[in-house]
């Protein structure tokens, strides 16, 4: 996966835990562990945020 793709990704799913949490259909905590589980399966696994 490339860096734009992953960036894209992370974006909209940031985006999505937004609307989430202003509506209140999933508390913080749940968030925060989503957050976390995407951060690390886009950013540490796939390398997509690293330049090369």
């Amino acid at each position: 996966m490339n860096g734009k793709n992953a960036k894209i990704i992370f974006l909209v799913a940031c985006i999505i835990l937004a609307i989430l949490l202003l509506t209140k259909v999933i508390t913080p905590i749940a968030s925060g562990i989503i957050f976390a589980i995407a951060l690390v399966l886009l950013g540490g696994l796939s390398g997509g945020f690293r330049k090369k």
